[in-house]
């Protein structure tokens, strides 16, 4: 059966622990508070592998189910909403309706076409239109929540086009920062082989000019 894997609330004001969720048996795998934090989303690892919606309130437990067939990894509420929450895992992304008032999860599994993938986290846009899927391959790809369906290739380029938007912003304003500016060199003398050569010391003028000639005694001349 395995040993409990508790999931303890704390109170960081207070420095004390508020509530102690039992269910879940050797691990927990992801957890997630809703928007408003009045429930609290735990995902149990792989011996587990149950998704239920606690009352933080009274740390209780609301419902549960099993996540998928497969492993499940992570799981994150919606941006908006606390009735909605998305799971992923080995070869599965899944949404979720939260039935408060039956006490019951209802699934609707995305349509992942011939994609193959191990999602290891989720994220929903502020609009809960798209969820943003991160996988251990390095892809990524994205579900229209509104229930359009995509082709395999339509699904990644959209995603890539989504991912170069968001980034701009972010590296613009990461660029403009002061701190990431090189600083100006400072002076730095030519080595000796890139220095121009002096210039050519001349001697002055009067060394230029030819010595005297010393003519010997004349000779007399006697005419008869």
């Amino acid at each position: 059966m395995g040993f409990p894997a508790d999931v303890i609330i704390w109170s960081f004001a207070d420095r004390m622990e508020i509530h102690r969720l039992s269910l879940h048996k050797v691990s927990v795998q992801s957890l997630c508070f809703s928007p408003t934090e009045n429930y609290l989303a735990t995902l149990g690892g792989q011996d587990d592998n149950s998704l239920v919606i606690w009352d933080v309130s009274k740390g209780s437990a609301v419902c549960g189910t099993p996540a998928a067939s497969d492993t499940a990894q992570c799981v994150k509420f919606f941006s908006e909403t606390d009735f909605k929450l998305v799971t992923g895992g080995n070869y599965h992304v899944i949404s979720w309706d939260f039935d408060l008032e039956n006490k019951k999860l209802r699934s609707s599994p995305a349509n992942l076409g011939q994609l193959k993938r191990v999602v290891t986290n989720v994220v929903a846009d502020p609009e809960d239109k798209y969820v943003y899927c991160g996988t251990s391959t390095g892809a990524r790809g994205e579900r229209i929540l509104a229930g359009a369906h995509l082709s395999p290739l339509s699904f990644v380029l959209r995603c890539l086009l989504h991912l170069l938007l968001f980034s701009l912003p972010s590296l613009s304003s990461l660029l403009s920062r002061p701190s990431l500016l090189l600083p100006p060199l400072p002076p730095h003398p030519l080595p000796s082989r890139c220095k121009p050569p002096p210039p050519a010391i001349l001697p002055p003028p009067s060394s230029l000019l030819l010595p005297p000639v010393e003519h010997g005694p004349r000779a007399k001349v006697f005419c008869s």
